[in-house]
């Protein structure tokens, strides 16, 4: 990106324009290959079970950029309606290509974390494309805005449709049929997969949706294949063929060129378009900070959904505790003695007379007693007056025989307890969603393309031109698109290699351990 402005259009001016318009091309390429291996790392069934929140996710970093706009460019800078919108639309997309990006590099692909944050950005990429139809529009008709809206969701959603029932009926037909024998071979495979990859892209490009939702659709109809015919290769002959799926292909054939070559084009073209010498002019500095600072918290924000999901099942687990413990109440009648847990070390409970004509009522107070002492949450003590059962939970297992045979016992049994719920997968999620990228830029530049940020807020006043006052708003929305496109990635890299560090420290060396820091935010979500 730094390559791309100091040395293209806006700076230094060195590259011929038609190198500049090569680089574009070859980025574009680059980023439809990242987000179809972005679909080669999604399995179908954990996308549908985080849907919802997925749904929160992309919703919220869409919402709170376009009112922070109204809010602070509308209010205190003066803007129009127009200007607001067209800034807040620009902002609310999500850069896929820096999504992914931060997914492979940080090892999240294929997380539920991952499922979570690629079905939000790919939400705001689809919602970014009719965000530009309505810029674009916004100085033609309503019928002819509306349309156009219409025209891009119905479009989205029916190649969603169109690929869930290709890919059904695929399995259907030819998913327990022994392949013929050309077809075997690995060259055979990566041939059909890019086939697939070609035909989704451009069935969304000549439709009028999101070339980006092409790749992705084409990388889940690849994995949902794969899955189901190495299910059925394992059954039949104990071999899974792993070397001929989707991702195995992708990183024999695709994936060096990507990284090294595609990838970097992909960054030094968003560098392309940033006018960074108008950027640095009078108050549009101060202003464009303030801005940018409203839009990183609009679009970090959403990471508070992965805080507030994790609430209802920590709920409904103490719910459920709670009514085992009841039960296991009323069927003893309260009745418990002493009892020695596997370690050796003895745990009294007060044992109540043998007589039948003890008070159960007595009995049941004295356990709800006991229990709460047990279940108590006490405040965190150094580690070196922690007794040797410290941060253990207690899990009280009870002998349900009849009322009438004698005390029955409560089995105490010292199991590790739950990790506390981390605030580490709501910063990555919140700062991985911050980055604006090439979105950010495309709907920016339509609206300045259009007129609609060199229009003056007073009716009767001068149009705008490129330095003046009133075009301060496209510079501002350059300057919050830069400063955040630059700074979300850099959070989720230290927030990762402080995690990496972390996971060290604890022993957890696999991804995969549910125990690690980031909990089973962190575990990879196949079905």
């Amino acid at each position: 990106m730094a390559v791309g402005i100091i040395f293209g259009d806006p700076l230094l001016s060195w590259l011929p324009v038609d190198l500049e318009h090569s680089a574009v091309h070859l980025g574009y390429l680059g980023l439809v290959l990242l987000v179809y291996h972005g679909g080669l790392s999604t399995s179908l069934r954990p996308l549908r079970d985080n849907l919802p929140l997925s749904i929160a996710v992309a919703v919220t970093g869409i919402g709170l950029p376009i009112g922070f706009s109204f809010l602070l460019l509308g209010t205190v800078f003066g803007a129009n309606a127009s200007q607001c919108f067209a800034a807040g639309a620009a902002l609310s997309a999500t850069s896929l290509g820096t999504t992914f990006t931060i997914l492979s590099t940080a090892g999240f692909v294929g997380t539920r974390l991952g499922v979570v944050l690629t079905s939000a950005a790919m939400m705001d990429d689809v919602i970014g494309l009719v965000m530009v139809q309505v810029v674009t529009g916004l100085g033609q008709g309503k019928t002819e805005i509306i349309g156009n809206i219409a025209r891009a969701v119905g479009v989205s959603l029916g190649i969603v449709v169109m690929a869930v029932l290709v890919g059904w009926t695929s399995r259907c037909c030819f998913g327990r049929s022994s392949l013929p024998r050309p077809l075997q071979r690995k060259e055979a495979a990566w041939v059909l997969q890019t086939a697939t990859l070609v035909a989704c892209v451009t069935v969304a490009g000549y439709a009028g949706a999101s070339v980006l939702l092409g790749a992705f659709v084409a990388g889940a109809l690849v994995t949902w294949w794969d899955e189901h015919r190495s299910s059925y290769t394992e059954q039949r002959d104990g071999s899974t063929g792993v070397e001929m799926n989707g991702m195995a292909l992708y990183e024999q054939y695709y994936l060096p060129v990507v990284n090294r070559i595609l990838i970097p084009f992909f960054f030094a073209s968003i560098g392309f378009s940033v006018p960074i010498k108008r950027m640095f002019v009078g108050s549009t500095v101060w202003k464009g900070i303030i801005y940018s600072f409203l839009m990183f918290m609009g679009k970090f924000m959403t990471g508070i959904w992965i805080l507030l999901a994790d609430v209802p099942f920590n709920a409904m687990k103490a719910m459920r505790h709670h009514s085992n413990l009841k039960l296991h109440i009323q069927q003893t009648g309260g009745a418990f003695s002493q009892v020695e847990p596997s370690d050796g070390n003895k745990t009294s409970l007060p044992t109540p007379p043998a007589s039948p004509s003890a008070s159960a009522h007595e009995g049941r107070q004295e356990l709800n007693r006991e229990i709460g002492e047990i279940m108590r949450i006490e405040p965190p003590v150094p580690a070196e007056e922690q007794p040797k059962t410290s941060g253990q939970a207690l899990n009280v297992i009870a002998d349900c025989a009849n009322a009438s045979a004698s005390p029955r016992s409560i089995v105490i049994q010292e199991v590790p307890p739950n990790p506390p719920i981390s605030v580490y997968p709501s910063f990555i999620l919140g700062l991985a969603m911050v980055a604006r990228g090439e979105i950010a830029f495309l709907i920016a530049s339509i609206a300045s393309a259009n007129g609609i940020f060199s229009q003056n807020p007073e009716p009767d006043g001068p149009e705008a031109t490129p330095g003046s006052p009133h075009d301060q708003t496209f510079l501002i929305v350059m300057w919050a698109a830069v400063l955040c496109t630059i700074l979300g990635p850099l959070g989720v890299g230290l927030l990762v290699r402080r995690v990496k560090h972390l996971e060290k420290e604890k022993g957890c060396n696999s991804i995969n351990e549910k125990r690690a820091v980031l909990g089973e935010w962190s575990v990879i979500a196949k079905s």
